[in-house]
């Protein structure tokens, strides 16, 4: 186990009126990230995306805010085209804002506020923060809807969206800071285009929480910010770089303790795993339909890839099959 210094990790502990106030995105870099990664994920080309991502929606926000209207795509194309001079960003972010710029708009006389920063102390002394990119007011006078755009990641589904540690930090600050609100709508929208779950570069997950998930959600939050105090004032993270984390990591080509795993390491194997199935699997494919419009392939030491005819129709590699048996009892892999 190695240790690493959480310096500068994200926006540190800040203290007002004698609470210590951690925001959601270092409870979360704490808890439950890879020190690694949080050190190198600001300097990747995805987060950077997203930074970018979020500068043009909230000055577009706040410009249909100024100017009272619900879109303005005009507006939004051409402060993309002049968001960065950088060519790799630039237009990627044109390309995003012209098949997803119509589905980002602003509900009329129901927007609560856009990069809403909301606190609540959870337990004696130590606060949480989160800022919100927009709230809404819901469809109900005791609803309100939390708006929350990706740029630059993969999507989720709706369980591993609704467990994410953001989902519910955000949840349960709405819920402590709006008493009168008892269900609190949480909608996802990622903006990525070669998201293949993304239709036209944009998926929408939308779930919910009620005032009856109150008491585990503040569970949740004071086991983890717990934990985050406890982190963050003895100054070291202990973690184990390798599998899984390191496998899907959007940072790991940039991540200096991804590289002393750059041999016959769990990281490369699971990679060369990925590719040899995906392999293994359109070879089968083509096997079978072969046997399928020729008959049977009969191998030299016994054995043949059949469809079998003995019970249903079957297709696999059966040790009993030989030329000239009439019928075969299948043994499939």
């Amino acid at each position: 186990m190695n240790g690493s210094k959480t310096a500068g990790w994200f926006d540190e502990p800040t203290e007002t009126d004698n609470i210590r106030w951690f925001r959601r995105s270092r409870v979360e870099a704490l808890v439950y990230g890879c020190p690694a990664k949080a050190q190198v994920e600001q300097k990747s080309l995805a987060m950077q995306f997203g930074s970018l991502g979020h500068s043009l929606l909230r000055d577009y926000m706040a410009h249909l805010q100024a100017n009272v209207v619900g879109s303005d795509m005009d507006y939004l194309l051409e402060e993309a085209r002049k968001c960065t001079d950088d060519p790799r960003l630039q237009p990627a972010m044109l390309s995003l804002m012209r098949r997803v710029g119509r589905r980002i708009y602003l509900p009329e006389g129901r927007v609560v506020g856009i990069e809403l920063d909301l606190g609540h102390e959870v337990m004696a002394g130590i606060g949480l923060q989160g800022e919100l990119d927009r709230l809404d007011n819901g469809q109900r006078p005791d609803e309100l809807e939390i708006h929350d755009y990706k740029f630059g990641y993969g999507s989720m589904g709706r369980v591993e969206a609704r467990q994410s540690f953001q989902a519910r930090a955000y949840s349960y600050l709405v819920l402590a800071n709006y008493p009168d609100c008892f269900r609190v709508w949480f909608v996802y929208h990622f903006l990525r285009i070669d998201d293949p779950l993304a239709k036209d570069g944009y998926l929408q997950v939308r779930f919910d929480y009620t005032r009856d998930d109150f008491d585990d959600l503040e569970g949740h939050m004071t086991g983890a910010l717990m934990k985050a105090v406890e982190i963050e004032d003895s100054g070291t993270f202990d973690y184990v770089p390798g599998w899984p984390q390191c496998v899907d990591c959007p940072v790991v080509s940039v991540c200096p303790k991804a590289e002393p795993y750059a041999g016959d390491d769990k990281v490369t194997l699971a990679s060369q795993a990925v590719a040899l199935s995906e392999k293994l699997s359109a070879m089968k494919k083509a096997l079978k339909a072969h046997v399928e419009a020729n008959g049977p392939i009969f191998l030299p030491g016994g054995g043949a890839w059949l469809v079998s005819t003995s019970k249903k129709a079957t297709f696999g590699f059966s040790k009993k099959a030989t030329e000239d048996a009439e019928e075969v009892e299948e043994e499939t892999e």
